[in-house]
């Protein structure tokens, strides 16, 4: 049985890496349906978000009643990608009323600029830059921490969202909810995923102790079935660019990283005490190892999902000055064709995009 589980394990990390992370040289497509085979080739072809040089104010200490000039210098890497920054937003609030509003830059080359509002003597404004490039992909700055308990734990923030709402325009919204920022979704669905497969709203938020990854499908989220082997698996890859430096390749990107995943099906396993519903997996001498204790899900029998991991976690994969992890959420489905040779096969759900998210307490003002 343990076999087993451990077949399992690695067969939803493979899928799930196969989908999003693997350089076209080392990875043979063949192995993945043919429709798969498109979406796993398009996120390869695009897998570098737009990076932030620089955020400059004018004036650099902003005085109330007067507007205040903002200078963002932030672009795509042109040695590792041909995709362009297409636009660039601020979103800011003030006085943490969690009412959020955004300005849309304008581009002089790489730096883009823009003008905050005049503000009131002693508010205080937080704000945060968003950046989309031409595929879809998303740098965005995470400025606040998240109120977990009082916020995205309760009843009321899991039926809210946009799919429970019946306001699925709502779900396309880029403004925050609370500090969890919106992540980039898949820009270009297949309009034949069933609906548990569908992400609609992608969100990351952060606090003292987790890193929050809050995702939100089109149906019930639920692990599929044993008896056919049909394993839905819920989570999203994070790399630690800090860690992988200037080298792209498949080996640095599991060195720098891992994946969170959910799946109930999985929770019978718990007793192997080598996986659980909701795992941490990550790569240890060459092998997959999955942490079953720093990572917590709750999806409240719904069709929304939370997966918190520690930061003790993370920054045990190495050191990040820069602030910035990047994140792809998506879903996949395991299937058994051959229990005796414990053979598994594998495809994606919905692949969202890259967000490059920028945890920082750094984009705060208080007006003189």
């Amino acid at each position: 049985m343990k076999k087993l589980v451990k077949q399992l394990a690695a067969a939803a990390a493979s899928v799930m890496i196969m989908a999003v992370a693997a350089p076209a040289q080392e990875l043979d497509l063949s192995i993945l349906p043919a429709d798969a085979q498109e979406i796993v080739q398009d996120r390869l072809d695009t897998r570098f978000p737009p990076e932030l040089k620089s955020i400059t104010l004018n004036p650099a200490a902003p005085v109330g009643g007067q507007p205040t000039s903002i200078t963002v210098e932030i672009s795509n890497d042109a040695k590792k990608t041909s995709d362009e920054t297409s636009e660039v937003y601020v979103l800011y609030m003030a006085n943490f009323e969690m009412d959020w509003q955004s300005i849309k830059l304008s581009s002089s080359g790489n730096k883009w600029t823009g003008q905050l509002p005049a503000f009131q003597s002693g508010d205080e404004v937080v704000y945060s830059v968003r950046a989309m490039d031409s595929s879809g992909n998303i740098f965005i700055q995470v400025p606040c921490m998240v109120e977990a308990e009082n916020e995205v734990m309760t009843k009321e923030y899991f039926a809210e969202d946009c799919v429970n709402s019946g306001d699925l325009k709502s779900c396309e919204s880029f403004l925050p909810r609370g500090c969890m920022m919106q992540m980039a979704l898949n820009d270009s669905p297949d309009e034949n995923l069933p609906a548990f497969g569908r992400l609609h709203d992608l969100r990351i938020g952060y606090d003292e102790e987790f890193v929050y990854v809050d995702m939100v499908a089109g149906a019930k989220i639920e692990g599929g079935s044993m008896t056919p082997t049909d394993i839905r698996i819920y989570g999203s890859l994070m790399v630690n660019p800090d860690v992988m430096g200037g080298d792209t390749s498949m080996d640095a990107m599991l060195k720098a990283g891992g994946l969170f995943a959910y799946s109930p099906l999985l929770k019978q396993f718990e007793s192997t005490g080598y996986i659980s519903d909701c795992f941490f997996g990550y790569q240890r001498a060459g092998a997959w190892a999955v942490d079953t204790k720093n990572t917590t899900c709750i999806s409240r029998n719904t069709n929304h999902l939370i997966m918190k991991t520690k930061w003790s976690r993370i920054e045990s994969i190495g050191a990040n000055p820069s602030g910035v992890l990047q994140f792809i959420p998506l879903g996949v489905q395991v299937t058994l064709l051959d229990m005796g040779a414990m053979k598994f096969d594998g495809r994606p759900m919905d692949v969202a995009r890259w967000t490059a998210a920028q945890f920082t307490e750094d984009t705060y003002f208080q007006v003189k």
